[in-house]
């Protein structure tokens, strides 16, 4: 085993909730390097301990929390953990992450990751303070509000310091797209690991530590870090980089709003509209000029202020006052519902962090239900006399607080559109906008077709996280990595290439801890790869660490074939493919999905969707190669 000299802890903590034993693991060094660590750790650890006929909400399906290398170490933008397991949403491979201070915290208690097995009897926190660890009854606990249940932990710790990741009611309830919320409002929103926890019978983990996290060269690394500062900054950052900075500072990340409307990008009415002329109500400058109380970053971060305060005193929807919503809540819960009331999607943005469920998918819920409900398929009745017509601001809240605690309607719409639509049945399948059972985020890939690509191809179902391709058709340009120039739209020469590159690329950062803010045509790479170095002590450069992050890809890709998942669907919904807009910018435009996949498997060395044993074995998986392709 190599050895140890900084980024990582070095132990991961193991709790076996069924048993009540809780145990340290030296981290191993070989597998940390090969796969980066955070997230790539966790990929190898699922893979090689998760069996196909474990069902997510089974004891034996594991779920691990932890923090990549980077993350606590003040370089700039290293904010990011993350928290895998098998999804109760696509049964494949699920993952997710946040900002904020846990993942620093996790580290300075003493660990890398904590990896979660077997189900308690009745409800528990696990705590984690500075090298132990314990189990502390949870009953109590049961049945309470996020931020309630955050301060609950840390007055019984009596240390308001001690950072909390917690589950709302849509955990223990089992919503199948719950969350996971810390106290600084910051979720980990997709793949429903919040109700894995529920399914553990897990209310909360608490962490608290003082000890420091390693650096292999403290002089060079402090000394990258500044280089980091700098390059965000006039005069050594270049245009492109300037305006994301300061326009997520500004206006945070529903300044989008209007641009991607005016684009042809901004989801509207259920993916059936190209345009929507209110956008103007529901974006970021709005924000800014009506409900803003104030603005922050991650304590960490010292990039861009790109986190929103809104404080609303009066009104129908009043009180409001917490975390304000993102460009992907603005939309899914806005101009996807034909909603342009700002006030009503903080407050559905509200609910959704104190009950704990994913924006993104509830919107996606409402949005599916509202066009059943339009079509005949689902009545008032049905719907506890709600009156879910197109843009009702009301009915959208009254939608998001009854899927949170599964009420009524709620407890189906809380199985996921998939599962709704089969349930349904009479043609609600044509408006269930997911891949892989994921509910689509808020990038239109009619528009965008590398987006069209990503989509498809991501591991844990549609998302804009495992690669966003589309930074480089916006200008977010990665000379570093040959992307010089602006990709031109609707390239398909391009789009297979730059999805690989982009989705190869985040598994890189994500498992090294970096927030993709302050990454994508920000902080140049190469500079990050020279920080890593001078953190971990170990010598690479950024085109080791992309090629690491492809080994990431391949093994959550190996995880999902194991799974069950088959490259049939590797697809988009129907209305992606075969119902072009009538409407803006990307109107008469579907994705060539057919001829993208076919490219994209020959860059990444696939046979029919599945790593080939050539491939695998060229990045040091002979035993995934193996695996696949036993005969």
């Amino acid at each position: 085993m190599a050895a140890m000299r900084g980024g990582y802890v070095g132990r991961i903590l193991w709790v076996d909730l069924a048993s009540e034993k809780i145990w340290a693991e030296a981290l191993d060094v070989d597998v940390a390097r090969k796969y980066i660590g955070g997230a790539g750790y966790a990929a190898r650890l699922l893979y090689d301990r998760i069996k196909p006929s474990v069902d997510p909400f089974a004891p034996e399906n594991l779920i691990v929390f932890i923090a990549g290398p980077m993350v606590g170490t003040g370089f700039p933008g290293a904010t990011k953990w993350t928290v895998c397991a098998r999804s109760p949403l696509t049964y494949a491979w699920g993952e997710s992450s946040a900002s904020g201070s846990f993942g620093a915290e996790l580290k300075r208690a003493g660990f890398d990751g904590v990896a979660v097995t077997g189900s308690s009897p009745f409800p528990v926190t696990i705590c984690v303070d500075d090298g132990d660890a314990g189990l502390r009854d949870g009953r109590e606990l049961w049945g309470m509000e996020t931020t309630a249940t955050t301060k609950a932990v840390q007055n019984e710790l009596s240390d308001s310091k001690a950072r909390v990741a917690c589950i709302g009611p849509a955990g223990e309830q089992l919503v199948r797209f719950a969350s996971i919320v810390t106290d600084e409002e910051r979720v980990c929103g997709r793949t429903g690991m919040g109700a894995v926890m529920g399914s553990k019978n897990l209310k909360a983990i608490a962490v608290r530590g003082t000890e420091k996290i390693p650096l292999a060269s403290e002089q060079s690394f402090s000394l990258l870090c500044d280089i980091a500062r700098r390059a965000v900054k006039p005069p050594a950052a270049p245009t492109h980089t300037v305006e994301r900075v300061t326009g997520l500072t500004s206006d945070g990340t529903a300044r989008s709003v209007e641009s991607l409307e005016m684009m042809g990008g901004l989801p509207t009415r259920n993916w059936t509209q190209g345009a929507f002329p209110e956008a103007i109500k529901i974006t970021g400058s709005t924000m800014s000029k009506t409900i803003l109380k104030n603005r922050g970053m991650c304590s960490l971060c010292g990039v861009m202020a790109c986190w929103r305060h809104v404080h609303v005193k009066q009104g129908k929807y009043a009180p409001i006052e917490g975390h304000g919503p993102e460009y992907e809540t603005c939309a899914s819960l806005g101009s996807l519902c034909l909603n342009s009331n700002l006030e009503s999607i903080a407050k559905a943005n509200e609910i959704c962090n104190r009950l704990g469920i994913d924006t993104i998918s509830t919107g996606a819920a409402i949005a599916f239900a509202m066009e059943c409900y339009e079509k005949g398929i689902l009545t008032k009745e049905d719907l506890g006399g709600i009156d879910l017509s197109w843009g009702s601001s009301e009915a959208i809240v009254k939608m998001t607080e009854i899927i949170g605690r599964r009420e009524g309607i709620g407890r189906l719409l809380g199985e996921g559109v998939r599962f709704v639509a089969g349930r349904l049945g009479g043609g609600a399948e044509r408006f269930a906008m997911h891949v892989k059972g994921m509910e689509v985020p808020m990038h239109e890939p009619r528009r965008w077709w590398t987006m069209s690509l990503a989509y498809a191809t991501s591991n844990r179902g549609a998302c804009h996280l495992q690669g966003t391709p589309a930074y480089l058709e916006w200008g977010l340009i990665q000379p570093e990595f040959g992307y010089e120039k602006k990709l031109q739209p609707y390239d398909r020469e391009q789009a297979a290439r730059a999805t690989k590159f982009h989705q190869d690329f985040n598994a890189a950062f994500t498992a090294m801890g970096h927030c993709q803010f302050t990454i994508g045509g920000v902080i140049p790479f190469n500079v990050v790869a020279e920080a890593y170095s001078a953190a971990t002590g170990e010598k690479v450069d950024h085109w080791e660490l992309l090629r690491r992050g492809e080994r990431i890809w391949n093994v959550k890709r190996a995880f999902n074939i194991r799974m069950g998942v088959t490259p049939a669907e590797d697809t988009l919904p129907r209305r992606f493919l075969a119902e072009p807009l009538k409407e803006g910018a990307a109107a008469e435009k579907v994705p060539p999905l057919a001829d993208l996949l076919q490219e994209y498997y020959a860059l990444r060395g696939w046979e029919d969707g599945k790593p080939s044993r050539q491939k695998l074995c060229e990045l040091g998986m002979e035993d995934v190669a193996s695996d696949l392709w036993a005969e």
